[in-house]
């Protein structure tokens, strides 16, 4: 872990840590590695390096987990994605849910919801009833991925389940849940329209004013250009 440390802050821009610390409301530290440099460099080191697998890539993650600097997490979360995708093992939805309630905040939740936990499900449908505890939790990362897991489903979309969740959070006022209720009928929306502009209609009442124009955005925009 040390070596990739040391990458990164060989390559880091001092200039950049203050605006990039500053985007993230001064939630965590940077080291000032623009996310094209930061894949950059990520990719030139494990050129020369072996990239650990199993229970190591687990180890590893979590180390880069622990350290302070913002851009050592996304590096973790992306060396799980392909993994991820591959894995056999149906017991690693705990370490995926610790991941996302640890160093929390919506960039780190936008990428392990949708990219990391989402792909899982899909791999093992059996863990999706965990969902319905997760959007009753405290805990704000998890209620939002529990309306976001399913963003990149597409047609596979379980959107009964979708709509439920929806109905449950569209009472708070939080901006994070609102503007994930958002999204997730925005991307919905690219697959079936009609059951989207259906669904704001029958519940306008309900739906804040954010999670409306964000849910009508996609098919208004394409509808003006159609």
């Amino acid at each position: 872990m040390l070596a990739l440390v040391s990458a990164f802050q060989e390559s880091a821009i001092n200039e950049k840590v203050e605006p990039m610390s500053a985007y993230m409301r001064k939630q965590f530290k940077f080291l000032g590695l623009p996310s094209p440099i930061r894949k950059t460099v990520q990719k030139t080191f494990w050129a020369k390096e072996e990239l650990p697998e199993g229970q190591d890539l687990l180890d590893f993650v979590e180390l880069l987990w622990a350290q302070d600097y913002r851009e050592l997490h996304y590096q973790a979360m992306e060396l799980l994605e392909k993994p991820l995708r591959k894995t056999n093992n149906s017991e690693l939805l705990p370490f995926l849910l610790q991941l996302l309630q640890t160093n929390s905040w919506w960039d780190s939740c936008d990428y392990i919801g949708p990219k990391l936990i989402g792909h899982y499900l899909q791999k093992f449908p059996q863990l999706k009833n965990e969902t319905h505890k997760w959007v009753q939790s405290e805990n704000l990362w998890l209620r939002r991925t529990a309306l976001l897991f399913q963003l990149r489903y597409k047609t596979q979309t379980d959107w009964p389940l979708l709509q439920e969740f929806i109905l449950i959070l569209a009472p708070e006022t939080d901006f994070f849940i609102r503007k994930a209720i958002g999204w997730s009928l925005r991307e919905y929306s690219k697959t079936d329209g009609p059951a989207v502009t259906t669904f704001i209609h029958t519940h306008e009442a309900k739906l804040s004013g954010l999670s409306k124009r964000e849910g009508l955005k996609w098919l208004q925009k394409h509808h003006k250009n159609g």
